[in-house]
């Protein structure tokens, strides 16, 4: 995790959300502290809604993948003409 201090991310939970956010601190649990946090939630009838949360904390017994942004690539993609099916959820 050290190596995702302060950078900007993309967090897939186990429950199907994702989650994009700068990594504000974390523990040995994985816990998350997420600050400028976003979630993006897909539909298969219109584009990706965005939802501000700010600051947010992600169990780490949630997190399925994380993984850093190219903000170049990501900034070039207009997300409410994205059409995808939402993630589902991991079960285990």
């Amino acid at each position: 995790m050290e190596q995702f201090a302060n950078q900007r991310v993309i967090i897939s939970t186990m429950d199907s959300r994702v989650l994009i956010g700068i990594v504000h601190g974390y523990d040995s649990q994985c816990n998350i502290v997420l600050v400028k946090c976003k979630e993006r939630i897909f539909s298969s009838s219109r584009g990706v809604d965005i939802m501000e949360h700010g600051m947010y904390i992600v169990r780490g017994d949630n997190v399925a993948t994380i993984g850093e942004i190219d903000e170049n690539i990501d900034g070039e993609i207009h997300w409410e003409e994205v059409v995808a099916e939402p993630l589902k959820p991991i079960r285990y």
